[in-house]
């Protein structure tokens, strides 16, 4: 695998402290496989230059005060990729040392043609609370769950030919979730295929807390309809016509 003739540049969207983000890096630093470069997207304050950048000479940190919504950060990162492809991972998704190595494994046997979401277990529960928005928001991109064509998966941890990327226009800038559901459908549109590819697995750490919980869910299903009202999705009918 060390050998192959492609580079991979691994973009992560970071918004104000990102508790979590020197533990990503860290296990994109001792994976099998080594991205060409890390690109970091950080909005808002705790500008992590300085200390995630140090890391090593292959991390970038681009950072801007004004808050960037996932993909505006990610779109904002990826623009100075050189590499082949594009790894995305979120803040606060931990990759298991063979993740990056998955993900070329199954582009190898899949083609250019192809966007792969890799699975989402957790590396810490969140408690009662945080293993529900996990069901909720990634359950059907468990670890568990078999490999197979789909609609359309979370962006926190995804892999798709940097060309591809750029020819759909990226990511749209000012959805602040369901972003990933508008980039995959633009994508199958220009006839990328959208694959579910568990082997390559990101850890969540999902957060606890009812109040929370309550908070991401009401963003969640606003903009989950807002996808369904513009794209057709199982539950469109619902979202155009919501007196049903």
């Amino acid at each position: 695998m060390n050998n192959l003739p492609v580079t991979v540049s691994v973009v992560i969207p970071a918004y104000g402290q990102c508790e979590y983000l020197a533990e990503v890096v860290g296990a994109l630093l001792r994976q099998t496989v080594q991205p060409c470069e890390i690109l970091i997207g950080h909005s808002g304050s705790h500008d992590p230059t300085e200390t995630i950048g140090a890391m090593d000479p292959r991390i970038t940190v681009y950072h801007t005060e004004d808050r960037m919504y996932a993909g505006a950060a990610r779109n904002h990162a990826a623009e100075h990729a050189t590499g082949d492809w594009l790894a995305f991972l979120d803040a606060d998704v931990i990759p298991d040392r063979d993740w990056l190595e998955s993900f070329l494994e199954t582009a190898q046997s899949s083609g250019d043609a192809y966007y792969l979401a890799g699975s989402l277990g957790y590396a810490r529960s969140g408690g009662y609370w945080g293993l529900c928005l996990w069901i909720i928001e990634l359950g059907s991109q468990h670890p568990y769950m078999p490999a197979r064509e789909v609609q359309a998966m979370g962006g926190g941890n995804g892999f798709v030919k940097r060309s591809n990327f750029v020819n759909v226009g990226g990511f749209p800038h000012d959805m602040q979730v369901a972003e990933d559901s508008f980039l995959q459908r633009r994508l199958r549109e220009s006839g990328v295929t959208i694959e579910f590819c568990p082997s390559a697995v990101g850890r969540h750490c999902n957060i606890g807390g009812l109040r929370y919980f309550l908070d991401h869910l009401k963003p969640l299903g606003r903009n989950a309809a807002n996808i369904r009202q513009i794209f057709q999705y199982r539950g469109s009918l619902a979202a155009r016509h919501p007196i049903l």
